[in-house]
């Protein structure tokens, strides 16, 4: 029998949809555990959508890349069929109408934050912390951990207010991260994400990009305090904006020393044989750290910017190469001070 021009597609077709969804994450380069997080994640997220049709989600897609809204025709079509119906108040109708509009406005968000999460785990993992020989069995555990139900609820319920375009990355990010290692973000830290403003999001940036060992250098080396940083510690993301907080690079006797980044590392040298010297810092509390771990930084700048306020006859960046217990290989790319 052929197919009539215009007739329903078949139950089968239904079947169809998720094709696109599971493409995305083949092709992220995710181990199947985390493959297996990503897909039970995004079903919980879309609330059961995760078989909505393909041509949806691409338009979805075109119109959020246009800065556009998704278009409502079916939920105004839907709406007004509703409105038309008999026995139905004024107050029935405008509750229906007030319910679509606020359903379609969620929906949009989720599945904005849906596509921002399957970019995001096309993005370069971070780079791992320090002596990654240690967190092994850490990362095996983690490996093998499901995502808490409980977690993806209150994550759900943040994705659906994200109206921007700057959350709806975060918030992306924010799933990405969660997918690959579970547990990696708190449900405090996704409050303290959900409160962030423009401003304070903006000036975190600018200090996520100065982070090391997981400690920034205060801007401000005379008595006083920097608004910016009361500020992020007011939020939750520092702490000892006060200058009461310090870090300190040790020298051996031959006046040697290290400060050492994720790949990265300054090597000290001239500097008074078995001393020390401490700089003042802000660290970062729990939710400053999970969330800056989604943050751009750049590692090579923040220990350059150190080096060049740093009192030592010769600071060379060298890039690690590999530990061997407690020893760091490395490499010089450049002297910065001679």
């Amino acid at each position: 029998m052929e197919k009539r021009a215009g007739s329903k597609k078949t139950s089968s077709d239904a079947l169809d949809r998720p094709v696109s969804i599971h493409g995305k994450i083949e092709q992220s380069g995710l181990s199947v555990q985390s493959k297996s997080r990503a897909i039970a994640a995004f079903d919980r997220l879309l609330g059961g959508l995760i078989g909505i049709p393909a041509e949806i989600l691409e338009g979805i897609r075109a119109k959020i890349e246009l800065k556009g809204r998704i278009d409502l025709e079916r939920l105004t079509a839907a709406t007004a069929k509703f409105s038309e119906a008999e026995n139905l108040s004024l107050l029935d109708k405008a509750a229906l109408q007030t319910f679509f509009a606020d359903y379609a406005g969620k929906l949009e968000n989720r599945v904005a934050v849906f596509l921002a999460t399957q970019e995001a785990l096309h993005l370069p993992e971070p780079p791992p912390k320090q002596n990654p020989t240690q967190e092994s069995s850490e990362a095996t555990a983690s490996e093998e951990a499901e995502i808490d139900p409980d977690w993806i609820n209150v994550f759900a319920e943040h994705a659906e207010r994200a109206s921007s375009d700057r959350m709806r990355d975060l918030w992306g990010r924010v799933l990405a991260g969660e997918i690959r290692k579970p547990g990696a973000f708190a449900p405090a830290t996704m409050r303290v994400i959900a409160e962030l403003d423009i401003q304070i999001a903006k000036e975190f940036e600018a200090v996520a990009r100065r982070i090391i060992q997981g400690a920034v250098r205060q801007t401000i080396d005379k008595e006083g305090l920097s608004q910016s940083e009361i500020m992020l510690q007011e939020a939750g993301l520092v702490v000892g904006s006060e200058g009461t907080l310090t870090s300190r690079i040790k020298f051996d006797e031959d006046g040697k020393g290290l400060l050492i980044g994720n790949e990265y590392l300054l090597r000290f040298e001239g500097c008074k044989p078995n001393s020390a010297a401490n700089y003042r810092v802000l660290k970062l509390t729990r939710a400053g750290s999970q969330i800056a771990s989604i943050l751009e930084r750049d590692e090579v700048l923040s220990l350059t910017e150190f080096a060049e306020h740093f009192d030592a006859k010769k600071i060379t960046l060298c890039k690690i190469d590999h530990w061997e217990g407690s020893i760091i290989h490395h490499n010089a790319v450049s002297v910065i001070k001679n």
